[in-house]
């Protein structure tokens, strides 16, 4: 039997974590305890183990499809995550970001052999009842006064304290991390992750945030990059907004997704003005690798701008065809003349 505690960087999970390990070492000793990371390789020894973590590695979870396990998942909120790694890290907005969705990637990976135990951060848990909650679902023995020395040792779980990300920050968080990590917790949830552009970057400021609208002019090249977010594994279908402007009628561009390879791709030539939608289907099947979007024109320009609004990822529930929506006459889809009107944010780039 494995043992196994999931949770998104946090510092409840890391709370968690640690009354985890008590627990195993209070009622089964020799047990071994292992901390599991992305890209650790997991044996199918034909023994069992305590095992914890924040990336659970595709090694473990293909042995969780196999291995008989109980699991307990410690879950805070995306908000909570996405700044306790900005300020246990010292990290940016976007690093936190990124980190957080890999964890839910991942972490969603490992729960296909089954639903955890979900232990939810909120104000006023009793923790001496909560670590005999936990305990019980693993099947361990633990007399009470061994769970209260655990408690006076360790302390009480965190509170569920307000997160601090500013206003924006919150609406990205929750448009990029929110069903994901809902899903987690109710694997019936709506899974739709929207990347809005201000988590891409710039082509021709590298390592800089895009704007929301970047000039075509000038030899072919990659106009925007990233967001280096990661996604469950599966089939997944994009669904890109684009502007283009009356001057940048006829030029091609591409639409190039990335893993560790490439995973599909779309092109496009708008044939009038407008806001369009490109769509394709790829195939995620590395969690612990992060998704690259290329937009780049494949022909040199001297006039034109190109707007990227957002792009919206849902779960795809056939392998299908890539395929890529003619731009210029999207079905059931007029176009917008006022395209810079496609903001999520500011117009003001």
């Amino acid at each position: 039997m494995i043992f196994l505690a999931l949770g998104a960087p946090s510092q409840f999970s890391a709370w968690g974590f640690e009354a985890f390990k008590r627990l195993v070492a209070a009622a089964e000793p020799s047990l071994p305890i292992r901390y599991v990371d992305r890209f650790d390789e997991v044996a199918d020894d034909g023994g069992h183990g305590a095992m914890f973590g924040q990336f659970p590695s595709r090694s473990l979870s293909a042995l969780l499809r196999t291995a008989p396990a109980r699991m307990v998942l410690f879950h805070a909120s995306p908000a909570i995550c996405v700044r306790y790694l900005m300020e246990a890290h010292a990290c940016g907005f976007i690093d936190a970001l990124r980190s957080n969705s890999a964890s839910a990637a991942l972490i969603a990976d490992a729960l296909e052999a089954g639903q955890p135990l979900v232990v939810v951060q909120a104000p006023g848990a009793k923790a001496v009842a909560l670590l005999d909650r936990i305990a019980r679902h693993f099947g361990l023995t633990i007399e009470r006064g061994k769970l209260e020395a655990i408690i006076a040792d360790l302390g009480p779980p965190p509170s569920a304290a307000a997160a601090g990300l500013s206003e924006e920050e919150m609406a990205i968080t929750e448009q990029v991390l929110g069903s994901a990590f809902a899903q987690l917790v109710d694997p019936d949830a709506e899974l739709k992750v929207t990347w809005p552009y201000r988590v891409f970057l710039s082509g021709d400021r590298p390592n800089e945030a895009a704007g929301l609208v970047a000039e075509v002019v000038g030899a072919s090249r990659v106009i925007y990059y990233g967001p280096y977010l990661h996604l469950k594994p599966g089939h997944w279908r994009a669904r890109m907004t684009l502007g283009f402007s009356e001057d940048a009628k006829g030029l091609p561009f591409s639409v190039q997704a990335f893993g560790s390879r490439l995973l599909g791709e779309a092109r496009v030539r708008p044939r009038e003005a407008g806001i369009f939608a490109a769509e394709f289907v790829f195939e995620a099947g590395e969690p612990e690798h992060p998704i690259e979007f290329r937009i780049m024109n494949t022909e040199g320009a001297i006039e034109g701008r190109l707007a990227l609004a957002q792009v919206e990822l849902t779960p795809e529930p056939s392998p299908g065809r890539l395929a890529a929506r003619d731009v210029g006459s999207p079905p059931g889809m007029k176009p917008s003349r006022g395209w810079r009107q496609a903001s999520a944010g500011s117009t003001d780039d």
